[in-house]
């Protein structure tokens, strides 16, 4: 619902990544059904920043222009994040992806995130690979600036984070990779001659 903060938690191989793929219409195969609210943006965070060319201030409104936003909140944004050294940097253009750290990376699209202040956000992982500093900030930004705006995390198992006030836990379905195993049994049994064929 607007404003909910779900926590989507699931061991290794439980599927965590195809289902922020399938959620972003990354991911066509499977079935079901996904409906977003209409009208309404939605901001993905994938584990891996993008960082498009340009200047820092194109890369902080991106997918929107700069002119789209109040010089200020550039700076606002940079300085909530602990990134004051890129303020004077705003309107100078770089390979940003190769000047910054990791960390200075997904500090810069949560620095990103705040600006925009979308009703909803989707991220993939992004909260348990950041630094304690920044995850402080982060929940911070969540609580006050962003506290209306709707959080689906897809995370590890960790211990219970009170902003999020449901948790989602994806299980791995060993019947399902059971059946997989004896489909494809059957069909080599039932194709040896095909089989013959293609080693000769």
């Amino acid at each position: 619902k607007a404003g909910e903060r779900v926590f989507v938690v699931g061991e290794p191989g439980a599927g965590k990544t195809l289902l922020f793929r399938a959620l972003a219409g990354l991911w066509p195969w499977g079935a079901g059904r996904v409906a977003w609210p209409k009208g309404e943006a939605l901001f993905y965070m994938p584990r891996t920043p993008y960082l498009p060319p340009g200047t820092l201030a194109e890369v902080l409104a991106y997918p929107l222009k700069v002119e789209d936003f109040r010089a200020r909140a550039f700076t606002d944004a940079l300085y909530r994040l602990g990134l004051r050294r890129l303020v004077p940097m705003l309107d100078m253009s770089r390979r940003w992806d190769r000047e910054l750290s990791d960390d200075e990376q997904q500090s810069l699209v949560f620095a990103r995130l705040l600006i925009h202040a979308p009703p909803w956000v989707l991220i993939d992982e992004v909260l348990d690979s950041i630094d304690e500093d920044t995850r402080v900030r982060v929940l911070d930004i969540f609580a006050k600036d962003l506290k209306d705006t709707a959080v689906i995390h897809i995370g590890r198992a960790q211990a219970r984070d009170p902003m999020f006030s449901r948790v989602l836990h994806l299980i791995k379905d060993p019947t399902l990779r059971r059946l997989v195993r004896q489909q494809a049994a059957s069909l080599r049994a039932k194709t040896p001659a095909k089989r013959a064929a293609l080693n000769s």
